[in-house]
C-alpha cells in the first residue's frame, strides 16, 4: 500500500466516522428533545390538573362560605319579614280605623298635592289649618 491509499483510507474513515458521529449526535439530540417535550407536556398537564383542582376547591369553599353567611342572616331576615308583616297589619288596622273615624283625612288637590282636612258628621269639609286657626288665638300660633 502506498501512501496515497493510506491517505485515502484515512480521509474516508475520517469522513465516515464524522458522518456517523453527527448522525448519532442528531439522533441523541432528537431523542433528548422528544423526551423533554414529553416531560414538559406531562408537567403542563399536571399543572393544569392542579389548577383545576384548586379552582374547584376555591369554588366549593366560596359556596360553603356563602351558605354559611346566608345561614347566619336567614334568621334575621325571617325576623325582619315577620316584623314587616306585623307592621303592615298594624298600618292596615290603623288606616281602617282612621277611615272609619271620619275625622282628619288626607285629600289630593287638583294640582296633585296632599292636603289634610276635617270632615264633620254632617258631611261638611274644612281645611285642618283653617279649623286650627279658628280654635287657637293668634298668640298661641306664634309660640
Amino acid at each position: 500500500m502506498n501512501m496515497l491509499q493510506i491517505l485515502f483510507y484515512f480521509l474516508g474513515s475520517l469522513i465516515l466516522g464524522s458522518l456517523i458521529f453527527f448522525t448519532i449526535q442528531k439522533l441523541v439530540e432528537r431523542s433528548i428533545l422528544k423526551e423533554a417535550q414529553a416531560d414538559a407536556q406531562e408537567i403542563l398537564k399536571e399543572a393544569q390538573d392542579q389548577f383545576q383542582s384548586d379552582e374547584l376547591e376555591r369554588t366549593e369553599k366560596a359556596q360553603e362560605i356563602e351558605l354559611d353567611l346566608w345561614g347566619k342572616v336567614e334568621e334575621a331576615h325571617l325576623i325582619i319579614e315577620e316584623k314587616c308583616t306585623e307592621l303592615d297589619t298594624v298600618i292596615q288596622t290603623k288606616k281602617k280605623a282612621y277611615e272609619e273615624a271620619e275625622e282628619n283625612r288626607i285629600a289630593k288637590s287638583p294640582s296633585n298635592d296632599e292636603t289634610d282636612f276635617c270632615e264633620f258628621k254632617d258631611g261638611s269639609l274644612v281645611s285642618s289649618w283653617s279649623a286650627y286657626y279658628k280654635t287657637n288665638s293668634v298668640d298661641q300660633k306664634s309660640q
